[in-house]
């Protein structure tokens, strides 16, 4: 009976322990164990060991990567001692970013706080330099990797390896799928989380071939018959309409702005959702406790969202390496005068992001009115904020 094979991929010498422990559990749980230490690789005489070890990957079928506070062996084909050095567990995890293996990815407990902790100070430092210097959109990204190594040069990193395993975190966090990971402070953590994950897998496996629910029938005979319906309005629109070759054409712009109900609810409920987390700030435990995040000294009309919305494209491209941005630079682009708090967490980068993919979207593929609408809609929203300016001027005020 075949067995699905775990490629066990870390630094040996401080993780040693774990790694025994993982061994044991992988075996325990019916599965095979791929460890170098164990001879369960196959050594091409004609490879360097370290290519073999990568080799191996491609032959199994989950990858499990367990960071510590080591760095471990460099890659032994790295010549350029200049740029920071390539581990063999890098090249490792990079080999199975290539075959698209089944990742599994666990990183020390206290490693990652510091980590945290690292791109906190460093994001604060990239975000600030951007509020106080205008920088064009080409020369964005070289700016950015120029202030990191000004950071990374003076940061008071708690070991030195740590300046070479933040790197690898940077790229492991940068993950857009695949990118499952767990902290781990002992074996016992990373064990409670594969054994679920595994009897995961085994469940969807046994029920991924079941007969299709009928709940799930009655949606796609639905959509089957939102696009018979479609079809036959853009037919009947058109079918008088030929050109001088008897060639019947159709103009689709009905049907290209036909959306159903379901897409419609979700767009909907998503564009609430992201005003709310916009213009509101999470400070407690429960949902009741949230606080304005800013507050406008004049009514906003339609044309300002709109205006306001021009200028998010280059927020978006300026702070694109940034994890999270400052009230002050988000709304500035409104062009009136506004109040922020400037103790308050910073927007997610994401949520800006999305905020502007919606108007782009609304904009370029719905109607006019819907647009309008939109516009009206966020105004509306904006306005709830508004407040008369005191007349004892407010040390957070922020004058356009």
């Amino acid at each position: 009976m075949a067995q699905p094979r775990v490629f066990i991929s870390s630094t040996c010498y401080d993780l040693q322990e774990i790694r025994f422990q993982m061994r044991k559990f992988t075996e325990d749980f019916g599965f095979e164990p791929v460890m170098s230490e164990f001879g369960d690789i196959f050594f091409d005489y004609h490879k360097h060991i370290q290519d073999s070890c990568k080799d191996e990957i491609e032959k199994c079928q989950l990858f499990v990567l367990i960071v510590g506070n080591n760095y471990g062996s460099s890659y032994y084909k790295q010549k350029d001692i200049s740029k920071l050095p390539d581990s063999v567990t890098m090249q490792e995890f990079s080999r199975s970013i290539e075959v698209n293996i089944y990742k599994h990815i666990f990183i020390n407990k206290f490693v990652d706080y510091d980590y945290k902790n690292y791109q906190k100070a460093l994001n604060k430092e990239i975000n600030t330099y951007f509020e106080r210097n205008e920088i064009s959109n080409e020369k964005i990204d070289d700016t950015v990797l120029s202030l990191k190594r000004d950071f990374v040069s003076k940061y008071p990193f708690p070991q030195d390896s740590y300046k070479f395993i933040f790197n690898f975190l940077d790229i492991i966090y940068g993950l857009k799928t695949n990118n499952a990971i767990i902290t781990y402070e002992s074996f016992e953590d990373i064990k409670f989380s594969l054994r679920k994950q595994w009897a995961g897998f085994m469940h969807e496996s046994i029920t991924k071939n079941k007969t299709m629910p009928v709940n799930s029938l009655d949606k796609v005979i639905e959509k089957i018959e939102r696009i018979e319906n479609q079809i036959k309005t853009l037919v009947d629109s058109q079918i008088n309409k030929q050109d001088n070759n008897s060639k019947v054409t159709f103009d689709i712009s009905k049907l290209a702005n036909e959306i159903s109900y379901e897409e419609f609810t979700r767009i909907k409920e998503d564009i609430h959702d992201k005003i709310f987390n916009l213009l509101y700030v999470d400070v407690g435990f429960i949902e009741t406790d949230y606080v304005a995040r800013v507050i406008f000294r004049k009514q906003i009309t339609s044309d300002i969202i709109e205006k306001w919305f021009s200028s998010l494209e280059n927020v978006t491209k300026q702070y694109k390496w940034a994890k999270g941005i400052s009230s002050s630079v988000v709304f500035k682009g409104i062009g009136i005068k506004f109040v922020y708090f400037k103790n308050q967490p910073e927007i997610p980068f994401d949520l800006v992001l999305n905020f502007y993919n919606i108007y782009r979207n609304v904009k370029d593929s719905f109607s006019k009115e819907d647009y309008d609408a939109l516009l009206n809609l966020l105004s509306d929203e904006f306005n709830k904020h508004f407040e008369i300016e005191p007349e004892q001027k407010k040390p957070y005020d922020f004058n356009i």
